[in-house]
């Protein structure tokens, strides 16, 4: 399982740390091995950096990433632990988990409680618990949204800064379930103010000028980085195009033509058909470890920022 983006969830209820970490391809182990280099060609040297190891059943599978000296690599049945100690304190139930990038990713996705869960436009409340070991990225708690006709999801962070709406654990530090729940039932107002900027852009109609306006507007996110991560204009215009009719094939048909549909348009582009070196599937990078995040957040504000101005013209 490579993808958050699948709607026929695994059964993970009542699981047990082993059990899940079997269904999920998580039963596995991360071991820190020193890194060696030969200084004149000949004499070993040990470098203060460490290499971190993929290890099943006792067998090595993968090399997965570089780290520090001081870094403590997170396990990926710890996550599962800790997921398993806040499901009953938070009302959680386990509806994913699994690992992308071969393993230098992990995650899991629960759904909030049963009553209230879902929003009138179909975004499913959830929390997504991710850790990464490539690089020292942080294990993270975040809300999120999860829309049930499209598939994709969105942080609900209100700011367009990455350090916001999210309880993060240092690596250097270990899990405090009492902490955590207060940290993250405190972000929990971040649904209530998500949903209620969807119901907005759901009321507001738009004209297939407004609708160009956007994907220009929007161009910007694609023409960053280097000569392989650029994308040309006329492309990525054409393919956000022929996206709007796929998406809307699986909305309302009350939400149709509005800048709603617009919006989750893009992010469905973003989660499912943007190219991406190695894949054409948007995984998990697209809302928690890239600047895919990033880029469905500043369609969310554009979107916004149009609604706004379309008051004020019609005004």
């Amino acid at each position: 399982m490579e993808t958050v983006y699948d709607t026929n969830f695994k059964d993970f209820s009542g699981g047990s740390v082993d059990e899940i970490a079997k269904l999920a391809d998580l039963d596995w182990e991360i071991i820190k091995k020193p890194l060696v280099f030969f200084a004149d060609g000949e004499t070993p040297v040990r470098s203060v950096s460490s290499t971190l190891l993929m290890y099943r059943n006792g067998r090595f599978e993968k090399e997965l990433s570089t780290s520090g000296k001081d870094r403590k690599p997170t396990q990926p049945k710890k996550l599962i632990e800790a997921y398993l100690s806040l499901e009953s304190a938070l009302g959680l139930t386990l509806l994913s988990a699994g690992h992308t990038r071969e393993g230098k990713h992990i995650y899991l996705l629960a759904s909030r409680g049963q009553k209230e869960n879902v929003s009138s436009l179909g975004f499913k409340k959830c929390l997504l618990f991710t850790t990464s070991n490539d690089g020292n990225r942080k294990t993270r708690i975040k809300p999120v949204s999860f829309n049930l006709e499209t598939g994709v999801q969105l942080s609900q962070n209100r700011s367009l800064g990455q350090k916001n709406g999210e309880y993060a654990l240092s690596h250097h530090f270990d899990f405090n379930v009492t902490e955590a729940k207060v940290e993250i039932e405190a972000l929990y107002g971040e649904w209530d103010a998500f949903f209620g900027d969807m119901e907005e852009l759901s009321e507001i109609f738009v004209s297939d000028e407004v609708v160009s306006d956007f994907h220009h507007r929007m161009y910007d996110r694609f023409n960053k980085g280097n000569a392989t991560t650029k994308r040309k204009y006329d492309i990525v215009m054409r393919e956000l195009q022929e996206t709007l009719p796929l998406t809307r094939s699986k909305l309302p048909i009350g939400v149709h033509g509005s800048l709603m549909e617009l919006v989750v348009s893009f992010w469905d582009y973003i989660d499912f058909k943007k190219h991406r070196k190695g894949s054409v599937v948007g995984k998990i990078h697209a809302i928690n470890f890239a600047a895919d995040e990033l880029t469905k957040r500043c369609a969310f504000y554009t979107a916004m920022e149009i609604a706004s101005e379309q008051r004020v013209s019609d005004a």
